[in-house]
């Protein structure tokens, strides 16, 4: 990153612009999330099915996220990296049909 300054600057824009839109899809389908400056978003997911289904769900489908529900407060959500464009769009697609 330190030789190629310019590549790391465009990875992190494309990074933050994908993350905005992870984040207001997110939000439309009824998630709760605090803004993230991370590589990464930790959606509250207060409904039926819960949590712990959705991600299962996701996991049957190979789309792999991360589930704390051992941690005290952390079972209602999901931590989702920031991927590509494409994974993105998986994601929100399995999440479209999960949580419907």
């Amino acid at each position: 990153a330190i030789q190629d300054y310019a590549h790391m600057e465009a990875n992190a824009a494309k990074i933050k612009t994908t993350r905005a839109r992870l984040s207001q899809e997110l939000r439309t389908l009824g998630f709760t999330l605090p803004d993230s400056q991370a590589n990464f978003v930790l959606a509250q997911w207060p409904g039926t099915p819960d949590a712990k289904t959705i991600f299962d769900s996701l996991r049957d489908q190979g789309i792999l996220i991360r589930y704390f529900g051992d941690l005290p407060g952390m079972e209602d959500k999901l931590r989702i990296s920031v991927g590509t464009d494409a994974e993105t769009d998986t994601l929100l697609d399995a999440l479209r049909t999960i949580t419907a």
